[in-house]
């Protein structure tokens, strides 16, 4: 798995980057900025953002659980829509960074979608790894546990990693969560600090709710994947919802009826 480091439109602090040249640091081979802040990818379609009070929230809710004095993003989504493509896909990173001068910005990135996404929506073929110590927690979206679940997936010769935990639980996807269809119940592990919730995750609970669809919080094991499930899908803001077709090389079931309900009511009930 590696970063994307398609041409971008840069702002900080809701002004544009003269020359496209952004005023943060910049890790060579991923293009995140910074080292250690949260951030948000949120998925534009047709110039608007998905999601974005979801995804403002929860990265306001990062800094404050890192301690970090949180900077105005009233602006944030404003500026999205008047950057953004106003036809088809494409995708913005928002990240808060701190400066050298110890200020807390927030950088906002607009390019293409990832020249991998199209592959990636027509199956994810995952290998498991057990899941990285990092200093940041799990449950928060970082840029340093972002380079450390990359680095994790550049071990594996399939195109995606499933973390797992010591007790042998399936926990996630380096960038998606895990869900599948067992006994007609939809079964995703819970937000207990070992997987970070994703806003797609919980909009894919709700719309399971509305649909009259039984959710179980637990972690599958890697057995109970391959013997028991009907379906097996990842969600995250890009894909949104994408069968998950292989595990270890040993196939899955992939996406079926109630993937497709499930995704027809999420473009239904855009936020």
């Amino acid at each position: 798995m590696s970063f994307d480091r398609a041409p971008e439109i840069n702002a900080w602090n809701g002004a544009l980057c003269p020359g496209r040249v952004p005023p943060w640091p910049v890790h060579a081979s991923d293009g995140l900025p910074g080292e250690t802040g949260p951030f948000e990818t949120i998925r534009l379609v047709d110039g608007a953002p998905r999601a974005f009070s979801a995804h403002r929230a929860r990265l306001e809710s990062a800094a404050c659980r890192l301690g970090w004095t949180l900077p105005n993003l009233d602006g944030a989504s404003a500026l999205i829509q008047r950057l953004a493509p106003a036809s088809g896909e494409a995708r913005a990173r928002l990240t808060l960074v701190e400066a050298d001068s110890g200020e807390i910005g927030w950088a906002l990135q607009i390019g293409p979608m990832p020249t991998t996404l199209a592959s990636r929506r027509q199956g994810l073929h995952a290998s498991s790894r057990p899941a990285p110590s990092t200093a940041s927690p799990p449950d928060l979206k970082t840029v340093s546990r972002a380079r450390a679940l990359a680095a994790v997936g550049a071990t594996a010769a399939e195109n995606d990693v499933i973390l797992v935990a010591a007790d042998g639980a399936l926990l996630e996807g380096t960038t998606w969560n895990v869900f599948a269809v067992m006994d007609g119940v939809l079964v995703t592990p819970p937000d207990d600090g070992r997987i970070l919730p994703g806003v797609t995750r919980a909009r894919v609970l709700t719309a399971a709710r509305r649909l009259g669809i039984s959710v179980e919080l637990a972690n599958p094991t890697r057995a109970a994947l391959l013997r028991g499930a009907s379906e097996t899908f990842g969600s995250n803001a890009l894909l949104p919802l994408a069968p998950l077709c292989s595990l270890d090389a040993e196939a899955l079931p992939g996406a079926g009826p109630v993937v497709t309900r499930l995704l027809e009511e999420i473009d239904a009930r855009i936020p």
